[in-house]
């Protein structure tokens, strides 16, 4: 499992100097199955590989109005990676307009890994 909660208070520095991590309350834990999907996402992330991600995705089982695989590969780098149209002159709910695309179903297994990987990114 992993906590679901990672910002500075739930974070101590050991007199050693290894890291101790409290406060489980908000936690997830993924089969063997889950977890080789979400790194299946990971590397297709990082090594750019559109139609990776576009089908890790889909076997994580999110699913948008028109499975637009250009949409579908921007949302997950943008939920899953870091932020490429918010910030900008673009914002996800300006992208997901021009596209005529919006997410229908994030898979309730991953919600908690969406929040880690928005609140770590906020927190870099």
């Amino acid at each position: 499992g992993f906590s679901a909660d990672p910002h500075p208070g739930n974070v101590m520095v050991l007199e050693d100097g290894r890291l101790g991590l409290i406060d489980y309350g908000c936690s997830c834990s993924y089969n063997d199955q889950e977890v080789a999907v979400l790194a299946d996402l990971y590397h297709h992330l990082h090594h750019n590989n559109r139609g990776g991600v576009v089908d890790a995705v889909k076997a994580m089982g999110f699913s948008s109005k028109r499975m637009d695989e250009d949409y579908m590969c921007t949302f997950a780098t943008q939920l899953f990676d870091r932020n490429i149209v918010d910030g900008g002159l673009l914002s996800l709910n300006d992208f997901e307009r021009q596209r005529g695309e919006k997410v229908r179903k994030i898979p309730r297994k991953y919600m908690l890994t969406c929040r880690v990987s928005l609140l770590l990114r906020g927190l870099g």
